[in-house]
């Protein structure tokens, strides 16, 4: 029981220190990037070469693992991401820094893979819907942490450079540390996303549309706070308010989502994610406790969306599809995330940096049109699979795991 607290706590801590890092280097990019002078649109692609990266490491890293081991491939990967946090202040130049974004995205979306799967491993059956519940807790405790290091130097400077660096190259250490055989290899195979939307219109777009507004509100909100004359500790409490906002909504949500038709809770929540836009953008930028407020309801709204859609593709499968269609899921969520942040730039540079809101509003609007359309002409599933406010990639090796646990056991009832 001792070697097993150990063995979690030092996965944890590591996925902490990367989310601290990370959580800071996305809201100190979108900052700094005003600062040195780049245009709204190159900001945004800016923030969408990141995703660009982290769909080729989705794909890369579970080969690479295969080939030479987790612990390899985390030490390199995260070593690179590392470089790369404090390569932005040593050639300030917009192209160079979208090469950087698109390596970052590569690693970091390999290092959680990595972790998770390492962190499955550790865990059985009897603890892992509580291991995973902790894991949740602190991976959003440490986004929201790592918007508050914003405030500690200034990000005109090098120093947030500088701890964003020294955080993931600490990543590293935790997980040296663990005495323990490496996991499974991650799995690399997919379903094709034609065969997802033929599964479940709703879950397919609705995901899609998730990647779409959290990509732009992670890129471009802090160039939206930027431009409206937010200070640095303002853009900090901010971002962490949003990422509260989600923490706390994500499960209501999803219970409510298990007993009813999941469409009328991802319609519900399309609702909130409307009024919360309207609401931030005729809210008085300098009355801080009411456009708290907003942005907490916003994420509220906004961060459910991509799990209730997850879960609601999960209702139409069989067992055999869950792993494959994790994959594909994890696409189409990356795709969107790509799209967002320069199509948000692009109607940013045009109306105004309030129609970031607007943005999402109209995608909220078109998200809850045709979940209502498909509401009509289709019923719900007839069973099931419980909610879970699970990362993307955590869904997909959660799923590998139930479906090699089952496997092994009728293998056992068969002999």
């Amino acid at each position: 029981m001792r070697e097993f607290a150990f063995n979690v706590s030092a996965l944890l801590v590591s996925i902490s220190l990367l989310l601290l890092g990370n959580g800071l280097a996305m809201t100190l990019l979108g900052v700094r990037a005003q600062m040195e002078g780049f245009s709204t649109v190159i900001t945004g692609f800016l923030m969408s070469a990141y995703f660009i990266g982290y769909i080729f490491g989705a794909l890369a890293v579970p080969k690479m693992v295969a080939a030479v081991g987790h612990v390899r491939v985390f030490a390199a990967l995260a070593s690179i991401t590392s470089v790369s946090a404090i390569m932005h202040v040593v050639w300030v130049d917009p192209f160079f820094w979208a090469a950087l974004r698109v390596l970052t995205g590569f690693c970091l979306v390999g290092l959680y893979m990595v972790t998770e799967s390492w962190l499955n491993e550790q865990s059985s059956n009897e603890n892992r819907g509580q291991v995973f519940s902790a894991y949740m807790i602190i991976n959003l405790g440490s986004v929201a942490m790592g918007q508050q290091l914003l405030q500690v130097a200034d990000p005109a400077g090098i120093g947030l450079f500088v701890i964003s660096t020294v955080l993931f190259s600490l990543a590293v250490v935790p997980l040296s540390l663990v005495p323990s055989r490496a996991p499974q290899p991650i799995p690399s195979a997919r379903m094709k996303i034609t065969q997802l939307f033929q599964n479940s219109p709703v879950g397919t777009i609705g995901i899609f549309c998730s990647g779409l507004v959290n990509g732009a509100f992670w890129g471009m909100a802090p160039v939206y706070l930027f431009q409206s004359s937010f200070t640095t500790g303002q853009i900090a409490n901010v971002m962490m308010f949003a990422v509260l906002g989600g923490m706390l909504m994500q499960w209501p949500l999803g219970r409510m989502s298990d007993k009813t038709d999941r469409r009328n809770i991802i319609m519900l929540a399309c609702v909130g994610l409307i009024c919360a836009s309207i609401l931030i953008a005729n809210t008085d930028v300098h009355s801080m406790v009411m456009f708290a407020i907003a942005i907490g309801l916003f994420g509220g709204f906004m961060m459910p969306i991509g799990a209730l859609c997850n879960a609601h593709i999960n209702d139409h499968l069989t067992q055999k599809d869950f792993v494959p269609a994790s994959g594909a899921m994890q696409m189409v969520g990356g795709i969107g995330s790509i799209i967002g942040p320069y199509a948000a730039s692009i109607f940013m540079q045009v109306g105004g940096q309030s129609m970031l809101f607007i943005f999402s509003m109209t995608v909220a609007s078109a998200l809850l049109l045709f979940t209502a359309f498909r509401r009509f002409v289709s019923e719900a599933p007839e069973h099931t699979s419980p909610f879970r406010a699970l990362p993307m990639a955590t869904h997909y090796i959660n799923r590998l795991q139930r479906v090699r646990s089952e496997k092994k056991s009728r293998k056992q009832k068969s002999a």
